[in-house]
């Protein structure tokens, strides 16, 4: 990667912008950073490399596809000078972003982030992004550090594509990201990243991953020079000709994966594993859907041994199940477990409980609870939740409450780090009595409303009525005489 220091070279076409980042709010600094309102605004960072950004506003970047004839938005910096500053997103939305560079490699939001630069905090949306070598929904390669990184859209190449990377260097990291992007190439595609020499952790990938050789659901391939995937997962499918794996297409001679997990389709002609598709000497704790996954090994070459390789069922890796059979995933700082599949803590963005308004003591009652991830989904969370009150005479198991006495109760749902309340009163069961009513009739058979009478009687503290029809006549009441004939009855009305 390049390097850029002090001024930066700009085209004619970048100089016609000088004004716009300088009648920006902010001064670039860190302490005063140049604050991006529009997209005008964010393409003038190519402007000064060094500088530091800050989103103050979520950013509509549709109008972009038709920017410089079609090709759209310029990626920030190119393979001759990186971005070295700092972009903090300040969790603000980048929708519609359109980059079209089908003949250019390092391709992005950022062409280069070089390795002391850092983006944080933004989720790109709807993006389009395409070019040659080296692309990715954030960068075309990452020496810096990603964080909280969120990429949807469609990301597509010829080789080393990547949701958020297409290639990342040896000290990149990126930690608590995810792209639920579609990533398409050729070759070294992956569903977060194209190629990695660095680090991943607490990450993820949903989105369909396809390509020709060396592709991944999360990685495509991590080199030999000792990259890392911790905690980190892939739902969605991959599909390829040759070196194909749930997780990682090809893990190099040094290369670690652990604590993570694979759950979508995979397929392929060659080298084909629903975890790994080539490699795995430092595989440790990695777990697989058997179902889902279409092929019959986790990686080429080894088989579902202890602690390496965990083949699980649908049901064994979902719900309280899942704690229980994927026993290594850490669940103190890293994972939590929902009904469905284990989700990163810091996915969960907030807590849904639905609770009656009123129980009443001694009979059983539902609880639902779900959870709404930062990526847009929800996923529910009643059996999973750990579950507390502040009277002991009410408890919860697996969504249904139990109470043993009345008052007033707060019912707390936590999923991980997140928490929320929510009031119940627990009643005893309605007074009802039964009460005597007379139901006076002139006629029987006939159309006639009659009003009541009562004779209240007592029976084991119980307060019974019986109604009983009576002869004289009257058209006001709120019971209407019975068509019949026979001689007035005694009717029994429950009442409070």
């Amino acid at each position: 990667m390049g390097g850029a220091s002090g001024a930066t070279l700009i085209s004619p076409e970048q100089s016609e912008q000088a004004s716009i980042l300088a009648g920006m709010a902010g001064s670039g600094t860190a302490e005063d950073p140049y604050e991006i309102t529009n997209a005008t605004e964010l393409q003038a960072m190519n402007e000064d490399l060094d500088a530091h950004y800050v989103l103050v506003e979520d950013i509509d970047a549709s109008g972009t596809r038709s920017w410089n004839g079609g090709q759209g938005f310029d990626p920030i910096g190119d393979s001759r000078a990186d971005f070295t500053g700092t972009f903090d997103g300040q969790n603000h939305t980048i929708s519609g972003l359109s980059i079209r560079r089908d003949g250019t490699s390092s391709v992005g939001l950022f062409a280069e982030i070089e390795e002391s630069a850092t983006a944080r905090d933004v989720r790109l949306t709807d993006a389009t992004v395409s070019g040659d070598q080296r692309v990715g929904g954030l960068a075309g390669t990452l020496g810096g550090k990603a964080v909280g990184i969120g990429v949807s859209g469609e990301v597509s190449g010829t080789s080393k594509i990547g949701g958020i990377a297409g290639n990342t260097l040896e000290e990149s990291l990126i930690t608590e990201s995810f792209a639920t992007a579609n990533v398409e190439g050729e070759g070294k595609i992956g569903g977060l990243v194209g190629k990695t020499r660095g680090a991943v952790l607490r990450s993820y990938a949903t989105g369909a991953v396809s390509g020709s050789f060396t592709v991944g659901g999360l990685i495509g391939e991590m080199a030999s020079s000792g990259p890392s995937v911790r905690n980190s997962y892939a739902t969605g499918s991959v599909s390829g000709r040759t070196t194909v794996g749930g997780l990682v297409g090809e893990i190099g001679r040094t290369g670690s994966l652990t604590k993570s997990y694979a759950s979508g389709p995979v397929s392929g002609s060659e080298d084909v594993g629903g975890v790994v598709g080539i490699g795995g000497n430092y595989v440790s704790d990695a777990y697989w859907n058997v179902e889902t996954a279409g092929v019959d090994d986790p990686a080429v070459g080894y088989s579902n041994t202890d602690r390496q390789f965990t083949g699980l069922t649908t049901e064994e890796m979902t719900g309280s199940a899942a704690g229980e059979n994927m026993d290594a995933l850490d669940t103190e700082f890293a994972w939590t477990m929902t009904d469905n599949y284990p989700v990163l803590q810091w996915q969960v963005d907030s807590i849904s409980l639905s609770v009656p308004d009123q129980v009443i003591t001694g009979q059983p009652a539902d609880v639902t609870a779900s959870a709404a991830l930062t990526d847009g989904r929800s996923v529910p969370v009643t059996e999973t939740a750990d579950y507390s009150v502040n009277e002991s005479f009410l408890s919860v198991s697996d969504g249904t409450l139990e109470t043993t006495d009345t008052g007033t109760v707060e019912l707390t749902a936590t999923v991980g780090d997140t928490s929320t309340t929510e009031t119940i009163d627990v009643v005893t069961p309605a007074d009802i009595s039964l009460t005597d009513a007379t139901l006076p009739y002139d006629r029987v058979g006939t159309d006639v409303d009659a009003p009541m009478s009562t004779a209240k009687s007592s029976n084991h503290g119980l307060s019974t009525s019986r109604a009983t029809p009576s002869r004289q006549s009257s058209t006001t009441g709120r019971h209407r005489a019975p068509a019949s004939t026979k001689s007035p009855s005694t009717i029994p009305v429950w009442v409070r």
